[in-house]
């Protein structure tokens, strides 16, 4: 938990399957490298508002999950991926324009969810879930082995493609 003040590493940092929670800091990699492992989450609680950056959401070794909880909001700074699950509680979660691969479920308990331009991609293997609350989404794909289930509605004001896998509407 970082909850304030700047973080400095002058090494590299591995999450092992933890949580960073930037909860009012600022985590200052100084060029080094930050990694995550197993199934390590990044969560964004402070009060915002947040960009993300490649320093706490690198391209490559980034969390297996992220949760959205500031009341300032949150917007995605570049294309990213997780391997597991997002979770929107609280605030706008802004796309920026980017795109964002999931290999997990899509929760969305409060907050916002601002598409803008970007494209979500659901590409995990299994079950997995949207749950978008009632967001709307740009462009949404599903290129994944198993299920896409929607336990509620789906707007989707772009373009719709599924390039493997199920979409299950009745959820």
């Amino acid at each position: 938990l970082l909850d304030s003040g700047t973080l400095t590493v002058g090494g590299s940092l591995t999450i092992n399957g933890g949580t960073l929670d930037l909860a009012g800091g600022t985590l200052d990699l100084g060029g080094n490298t930050l990694s995550y492992t197993g199934t390590a989450t990044l969560e964004y609680s402070g009060a915002g508002p947040y960009t993300t950056t490649d320093d706490e959401f690198p391209s490559s070794g980034g969390p297996a999950n992220l949760i959205l909880g500031s009341p300032g909001g949150v917007t995605l700074h570049a294309d990213r991926a997780i391997a597991g699950s997002l979770v929107l509680a609280s605030g706008e979660f802004s796309s920026g324009g980017h795109s964002l691969h999931i290999g997990g479920d899509w929760t969305k308990t409060g907050g916002t969810y601002e598409a803008g331009t970007g494209t979500v991609f659901f590409n995990g293997t299994g079950g997995q879930t949207l749950q978008s609350g009632g967001e709307t989404f740009n462009n949404l794909t599903v290129n994944k082995s198993g299920t896409l289930s929607l336990p509620d509605a789906l707007d989707v004001d772009g373009t719709l493609t599924i390039l493997s896998g199920t979409l299950n509407a009745a959820g």
